[in-house]
């Protein structure tokens, strides 16, 4: 394009930009006469107004010493006409205002991109002043200030599209990454949000298993969207370092969370005892996933010395690995079919000492049995006359053909539980108190087995239901700290229930828990750590 030619299109350009600036408020009036409508009509007037002064006093009264103020006109007022036109758009959810915005920005853009062509400048007369011009105070004031915005815009540009640093909120990701860590969150591959637009770009990358990423936690809590942008504001121009977005308390909220992906599109999951396990439709045996060995972290008192000086919460130490291993062993190679006589066993004579001892003199009643039975465990409710105490403790029905690893071992766990319930009941109608000491002893290890750990070591077959797998555009996560993560296997909302351990078995163990797992759709991915900056002793890439 000749250069005459592309002054030329500037002028048109700036002419188009004009244009647009009169259908937002137009149609905004139809949606809602509000605050936002009133920010869009206040801006798009501005930026009109200064548009058609320029064009008149620099195109048609030729004062061309008014191109630098011109051209830095026409950039700050696509980028400022941008935000504020678009706070409208936002709160409305309006497509139609959001398209009308960026046919605005874009024009804005090129005739910006016009004057900043070297050939229109000349064509202009244009010429910065030579290297080492001393410049007014004043003038020397506005051009420092010119460029700590344009490096503000770039800075906000950088982090929105390309990449991001990122604060460790939580000890989620330990040891891999440690709270308060700042690592890079590479953006641009992930479809990263258009700036005051609910729109992406296109996805570039992937999302494999064993990736950190970073997410948008569905349960934040937006504020106002003219609030969001100073937070945004700030948070990105402190590189991360001020946080405004807080909650009543004075805490900051979690909008973006680090986990790891563990589960992929094609596959259903399942952990035992810490193990993850994979099946998909080709493959449809169960088979442990070998690799979340390598970033799983269960044992934290076995890292390094110095790593252990950075982590505030051990969630298991050195003993309760023992007891944990303990327990485990007695459980796997425990057959629930035997366990399971043993317990019918056990209720039958039970249901007889009952029949033949309740209301002899010295003989506690079952509500008094109940309290000794269940002194120092958290109680789960069985009535307070024998029929009723039985029921509670009546063994399940024989486990189905074909069960998965998941339901064999809640079993055996709910077996354990009630034979060991059924046993002090017979040590105290037997008067052996040495026993039934001993018997309370390995119930409190099996109620700190199920109420402590169960859930962090364990979740059943997801998605359920036979021929349901992980949909494509959604992942399963986890955090490597596996006992001290908040993660894909939990409530999102952290809601408590009573779950029944054993499925299969009416009258199961009930303990209460936050087991409710769920997927991650694809959009709401805002990119994959790259690079940890700080703190220096820890800088580097970001390895699994």
């Amino acid at each position: 394009m000749k250069p005459h030619r592309i002054s030329s299109s500037a002028k048109v350009l700036t002419l188009v930009w004009v244009a647009t600036a009169l259908p937002a408020p137009l149609v905004g009036a139809f949606l809602a006469l509000d605050l936002y409508w009133a920010i869009n009509l206040a801006t798009n007037l501005v930026l009109a107004l200064g548009a058609l002064w320029f064009f008149r006093e620099f195109y048609q009264k030729a004062r061309h010493e008014l191109f630098t103020a011109y051209r830095k006109f026409v950039g700050y007022g696509v980028v400022v006409g941008y935000c504020l036109v678009n706070i409208a758009s936002l709160e409305w959810a309006s497509e139609a205002m959001w398209v009308i915005s960026a046919i605005q920005g874009l024009v804005g853009w090129l005739a910006w991109l016009c004057l900043r062509v070297k050939t229109t400048e000349l064509h202009y007369g244009y010429a910065p002043p030579p290297k080492g011009t001393k410049k007014p105070f004043l003038g020397a004031v506005v051009e420092n200030i010119d460029v700590l915005a344009q490096t503000i815009f770039l800075v906000i540009v950088l982090q929105q599209l390309l990449f991001q640093l990122y604060v460790i909120p939580s000890e989620s990701m330990v040891p891999t990454l440690l709270k308060a860590d700042r690592p890079f969150v590479i953006k641009s591959l992930d479809g990263p949000s258009i700036p005051m637009s609910n729109h992406q770009l296109p996805v570039l990358s992937g999302v494999n298993r064993g990736q950190i990423i970073v997410f948008e936690t569905p349960v934040y809590d937006e504020p106002p969207v003219i609030t969001q942008m100073i937070q945004k504001l700030v948070f990105f121009l402190t590189l991360s370092t001020v946080n405004l977005d807080v909650d009543a308390s004075g805490n900051p909220k979690v909008q973006f969370v680090v986990k790891r992906v563990t589960g992929v599109p094609g596959e259903k999951l399942m952990m035992v005892d810490d193990q993850l396990y994979t099946k998909t439709a080709t493959s449809p045996a169960w088979s442990p996933v070998e690799v979340d060995k390598t970033y799983r972290h269960v044992d934290l008192w076995k890292e390094d010395t110095e790593l252990q000086k950075r982590i505030t919460t051990f969630p298991i130490q050195k003993d309760v690995r023992e007891l944990m291993t303990k327990l485990d062993e007695l459980k796997n190679t425990t057959d629930p079919e035997t366990l399971r006589t043993k317990l019918a066993s056990e209720v039958a004579t039970l249901a007889a000492k009952l029949a033949s001892n309740l209301g002899k003199a010295g003989v506690p009643s079952v509500e008094r049995l109940n309290g000794v039975v269940n002194s120092g465990l958290p109680t789960q409710p069985v009535g307070n006359s024998p029929e009723s105490l039985l029921a509670a403790l009546a063994a399940p029905p024989p486990l189905a053909e074909n069960v998965t690893l998941y339901e064999k071992s809640a079993r055996l766990v709910n077996l354990f539980h009630k034979s060991l319930l059924a046993e002090r009941y017979l040590a105290l109608l037997d008067n052996q108190p040495t026993e039934f000491t001993a018997l309370l002893q390995q119930a409190k290890e099996w109620e700190y087995y199920l109420l402590q750990y169960f859930d962090m070591r364990n979740f059943p077959e997801f998605p359920t239901g036979e021929g349901s797998f992980i949909p494509e555009g959604k992942y399963f996560l986890m955090g490597d700290n596996r006992y001290n993560s908040l993660d894909f296997r939990f409530d999102a909302l952290s809601k408590f229930v009573s779950r029944a351990l054993d499925a299969s078995d009416p009258t199961s163990t009930v303990y209460t828990s936050m087991l409710a797992p769920r997927l991650l759709d694809r959009s709401r991915i805002i990119g994959h750590l790259a690079f940890r900056i700080w703190p220096l002793d820890r800088l580097g890439l970001v390895k699994p």
